[in-house]
């Protein structure tokens, strides 16, 4: 299992490298970038210099916010962003801790755009793995790694491997839902509560939670009791 795992992280960094060069040095078809989105031809990062960079739009209060410089700062009201605490959190914990590990003196915004990366990484690959379990792939079957490409492949979610952006967040969090779903094992109390706690990261957890609870329902797996019960954990 570890083998395999480490093979899936090395086939995704490969696919996500591929597709960043294929998309901004060999196509860098400026009518195929993203709404508010700008490209910074000169980003350097040690000896790496003229980076082609996609930057969002939102990126500066993602910037600002996630700073851990106090907690008044962290929870400030005039945060945009603040109803997704949990993901904003991470985003922040994860700057501070390659901030303390800083061996090559990257600069606040570069710690930042890796945190990012980083983040976006973790979450593409849990994104992958449930995709596996729910597709039932054969990692041995190398032509199962086509189909693992083009997912990582679809636009808004090789995009926001450079973003700040929760989309594929979202797209986790469906997958969460249908991987429920398509197993009755995990239907306990438990993944509610899992649930209702990611909303924190992004609401649509709860509308997720609320729609599984339905289904569930109206297919006969759960009972009145455990509806309201679950019900009340996911809020």
């Amino acid at each position: 299992m570890k083998l395999l795992n480490f093979k899936l992280l090395i086939f995704i960094g490969f696919s996500i490298t591929f597709l960043y060069f294929l998309e901004f040095y060999f196509i860098d078809n400026e009518e195929n970038y993203f709404w508010c989105v700008q490209i910074l031809e000169n980003f350097q990062i040690k000896d790496f210099k003229n980076i082609k960079l996609p930057i969002h739009c939102d990126e500066g209060p993602y910037r600002e916010f996630t700073n851990l410089i106090s907690a008044e700062h962290f929870f400030d009201r005039e945060n945009p962003y603040q109803q997704r605490p949990l993901y904003m959190l991470l985003i922040a914990v994860m700057r501070l801790i390659l901030s303390e590990i800083n061996f090559f003196t990257f600069s606040d915004y570069q710690i930042f755009r890796i945190s990012i990366f980083v983040l976006q990484f973790i979450i593409l690959f849990s994104i992958i793995k449930i995709s596996i379990r729910l597709l039932n792939l054969d990692l041995k079957n190398y032509k199962n790694y086509l189909l693992i490409f083009s997912i990582i492949a679809i636009p808004s979610v090789r995009w926001n491997m450079f973003f700040p952006s929760v989309g594929n967040l979202t797209l986790l969090l469906l997958l969460i839902s249908l991987f429920v779903l398509s197993n009755k094992k995990f239907v306990k109390s438990r993944i509610f509560i899992t649930i209702g706690l990611l909303s924190l990261a992004h609401s649509s957890a709860i509308i997720y939670g609320l729609i599984v609870l339905l289904i569930l329902f109206l297919r006969k797996e759960i009972k009145a009791n455990s509806l309201i019960k679950n019900f009340i954990f996911l809020i």
